[in-house]
């Protein structure tokens, strides 16, 4: 669905279609903060990214990695076409206290922090790709043309939360009520159909 298609909808469903109460400006906007609200609830938008695996690095900043990571979910050693299993700074504190002077091919992989995860034990020499899985922002939206960036489970998860944010400038609190009901009513869903490692987004704001 196309931007301009999921404002008139929105105008329509708010009784607005001449948009006094929610202007054009203001339904963008709603739908850009939908888009993100609901890929950070779901985990609905996923993409790849690769990056050079670094002599003696451990550590690895996401930004450096993709403009629009989210977190990663899944990372994989290119090279070895291996994945790298999952742990934490607390299992490799008791595996040995020199786990970071550790060196040889990686295959695991722990969060950190919010912005950056780790790699054991740390290559000894520079070579190889890692190839990371992650969940991802949604893309900005620039023109009208641009399509909404979601599975189709979640197509109309937007247009509630727009249609909730035009109840809400027009002081309709039973279409406040109901319009907010069913976009948290369609997150949930589709949360619980396309859930990622919810312990890894644990372990990232325990730290963070």
């Amino acid at each position: 669905m196309k931007r301009s298609d999921l404002r008139a909808r929105i105008a329509d469903a708010c009784q607005d279609t001449s948009m006094v109460f929610f202007s054009q400006a203001e339904i963008n906007a709603s739908i850009d903060e939908a888009m993100e609200v609901i890929a950070e609830h779901t985990g609905a938008i996923r993409r790849t990214a690769f990056s050079l695996i670094r002599e003696g690095a451990n550590f690895y900043f996401l930004n450096s990695i993709a403009t629009d990571i989210m977190y990663p979910y899944r990372i994989w050693n290119e090279h070895r076409n291996q994945r790298l299993q999952t742990t934490s700074i607390i299992e490799l504190d008791s595996l040995s206290r020199l786990w970071l002077d550790t060196s040889g091919d990686p295959d695991r992989w722990f969060p950190v922090s919010w912005d950056y995860f780790g790699i054991y034990p740390h290559p000894a020499a520079a070579g190889g790709v890692l190839r990371i899985d992650y969940i991802a922002w949604p893309r900005d939206l620039l023109d009208d043309d641009d399509d909404i960036e979601l599975p189709e489970s979640l197509s109309d998860a937007p247009l509630s939360y727009g249609v909730y944010e035009g109840q809400a400038r027009e002081w309709h609190d039973q279409g406040v009520a109901q319009w907010w009901a069913m976009f948290l009513a369609q997150l949930g869903q589709t949360k619980a159909k396309t859930g990622i490692n919810r312990v890894q987004q644990s372990d990232l704001r325990r730290r963070n």
